[in-house]
């Protein structure tokens, strides 16, 4: 526990034969030489042709592995540039025995928003960045998730407009071949940092969802916060909803990992929370199972319908919801809006339950 602080060609010669139903090789007697000629230039014609394509194909399938793997290898360095390091797997987390826990509590306002970060499909994408970043400067955030940034310039845009806002810390989870489109800044310094890939994501051949070529899973920040010690929080994006949901199973089996993330990340001593695109309407009966099995608080009221802000209950923290708004805005031409969601920003008081 921490301490406090993915068809043969076959060509013949024909020859007509009589009303006997003479043989073809008797045919063939009257020109002999042409006959044979004419067949061995056949066989060796057909042979050679065998030979080219079979080299074709050969060649077609380099090519075909090459480009597959140029494809990966982009896209890996795609999701990794400009990637700070320190990302680990969640199992390198770090770990203490139990022991009580002071007084303390501290108030976390906590912004998540997906962007609609699309390369080359989401209009007026680099202006609509800009004017979300300015939207999440102001709102006073603390710590801010950001769904669907996949272009290095977006993330550029994004914390640098926050860390002039005193948010100078982030990490960007990387997973190819995508990326994942996971990004979270902070306030407070980050201390460790680790990224879960779920083990399912779609379907690789369906180019126009592109869930797959996310990589899409779970990152998770450790900070301190002034007055009450570590926290961890998990930025992640499931599975979108399409046409009749067809993705529901693997979306419940994503679901099941990340709340298998926030039981280890939270184990004994630390405060965990849940923001992102989860993909799941708050009527949905299995979204409800969830909230009441597993004991998952929510902090974004009823802003957006998919996207939340989520504390995961605990028997040594108390987790008071004080106050959020709902973040949204049009560009200046009043038409298009900064993201097709709206972002969340859930402020909420954490206190260290008297023992």
């Amino acid at each position: 526990m921490t301490t406090r602080h993915a068809p043969v060609l076959f060509n013949h010669l024909s020859a007509e034969v009589d009303d006997k139903k003479q043989a073809p090789q008797a045919v063939a007697l009257h020109f002999p030489a042409h006959c044979s000629n004419v067949r061995a230039m056949r066989k060796k014609k057909t042979g050679n042709w065998f030979r080219r394509r079979s080299r074709l194909s050969q060649a077609g399938i380099v090519l075909a592995l090459l480009l597959m793997g140029l494809i990966l290898i982009g896209g890996r360095m795609f999701a990794t540039w400009h990637v700070q390091p320190a990302v680990s797997s969640p199992d390198a987390l770090e770990q203490s025995p139990w022991f009580p826990l002071p007084p303390g509590e501290a108030t976390l306002r906590l912004a998540t928003w997906n962007v609609w970060g699309l390369p080359a499909l989401t209009p007026h994408r680099a202006k609509r960045i800009q004017a979300l970043a300015e939207t999440v400067a102001r709102s006073g955030a603390d710590i801010a998730c950001f769904q669907e940034v996949f272009l290095e310039a977006d993330r550029r845009t994004l914390c640098d407009i926050l860390a002039r806002a005193g948010l100078a810390h982030w990490r960007y989870f990387s997973s190819a071949p995508g990326g994942s489109g996971l990004l979270t800044v902070s306030r407070y310094p980050i201390d460790e940092a680790a990224f879960m890939r779920f083990s399912r994501g779609g379907d690789p051949f369906a180019f126009e969802e592109g869930d797959w070529w996310a990589g899409k899973g779970a990152g998770l920040i450790s900070v301190t916060l002034p007055g009450l010690g570590p926290i961890r929080v998990i930025n992640s994006h499931l599975h979108a909803r399409y046409s009749g949901d067809r993705y529901r199973e693997l979306r419940q089996q994503q679901m099941a990992e990340l709340l298998g993330l926030a039981e280890t990340a939270g184990a004994n001593d630390t405060p965990v929370l849940i923001a992102g695109d989860l993909n799941y309407r708050k009527d949905d009966p299995f979204w409800t199972g969830q909230i009441e099995s597993c004991g998952l608080i929510e902090l974004s009221r009823r802003w957006s319908p998919i996207d939340y802000v989520l504390a995961v209950g605990s028997t040594d923290f108390v987790f008071e919801h004080t106050e959020g708004e709902k973040l949204d805005g049009h560009l200046p031409d009043g038409e298009t809006r900064f993201s097709d969601h709206v972002g969340i920003l859930a402020v909420t008081t954490i206190r260290v339950r008297p023992q």
